[in-house]
């Protein structure tokens, strides 16, 4: 029997998936414009440097978010039983071990913080709905 708190989890993570996936693709945007601007404004100063390390970043936000934003939209379809479970799962998965190993770098540096645990419990609660609906 399907536990229909499962599909609610699924559904309400996707959700917020999608919404916080839609941000941060727009603030890597800004990252990537604005490190462009840095970067073709200052050349052969700090100001180029910093400008090259927003790119980066922007190109990091861009591509974490996008995954976000695909793990919603797959999330949504397979909590209203349209979609691959199994690709939920296997994304959920891959982004519970990448919120691991966040939070144990963020202790090893000092950098910790809540919202990186709140970031585990979030995607370990996606994990948990996939699994559970996987394997029922």
């Amino acid at each position: 029997m399907q536990n229909i708190n499962s599909k609610q989890v699924l559904k309400i993570t996707s959700i917020l998936n999608i919404i916080s996936g839609g941000l941060g693709i727009a603030f890597g945007i800004i990252a990537l414009a604005a490190g462009g601007f840095a970067a073709a404004g200052g050349a052969g100063s700090d100001l180029a440097e910093t400008g090259a390390i927003a790119i980066l970043i922007g190109v990091f936000a861009v591509c974490a978010y996008l995954f976000d934003l695909i793990l919603g939209i797959l999330g949504v379809k397979a909590a209203n039983g349209n979609g691959q479970i199994k690709a939920v799962w296997t994304m959920s998965l891959i982004a519970l071990v990448l919120s691991a190993i966040s939070l144990i770098s963020s202790i090893a540096t000092g950098t910790f913080g809540i919202s990186t645990l709140a970031s585990l419990a979030f995607v370990g609660a996606t994990f948990w709905a996939a699994n559970d609906i996987k394997n029922n």
